[in-house]
């Protein structure tokens, strides 16, 4: 089974997956997930890129593990570009004249 986030799909080497919390922290990993436009089941799976380093994750030799309280609350351009495309699609396909403009230096890498 492959790794990967429920909001970019990363399943990069460069980012860890984690699973929800099963504690009092899981409403606000839920809530963070929908507010984007995607829902959420019981394998959902958040990437290190919505968290903040050093805040929620310490990085220890090759891994990154997030501490107990860890709350995702960063959305990256990438995000908001998927985000538009899922929500839009329709409209982009019924209307082939609308134009996204974004900076490719802008995009995780």
């Amino acid at each position: 089974m492959v790794k990967r986030c429920v909001i970019c799909g990363n399943v990069d080497g460069d980012v860890s997956v984690h699973r929800f919390p099963t504690d009092v922290h899981r409403p606000q990993w839920v809530e963070f997930v929908v507010n984007q436009g995607f829902p959420v089941n019981l394998r959902s799976m958040l990437c290190s890129r919505h968290f903040v380093p050093g805040l929620d994750y310490e990085e220890r030799d090759v891994r990154r593990r997030l501490v107990r309280t860890a709350v995702p609350s960063l959305v990256s351009i990438y995000i908001s570009y998927h985000t538009y495309i899922t929500k839009h699609h329709n409209s982009l396909i019924s209307n082939p004249t609308i134009t996204l403009h974004y900076n490719r230096h802008d995009l995780p890498t």
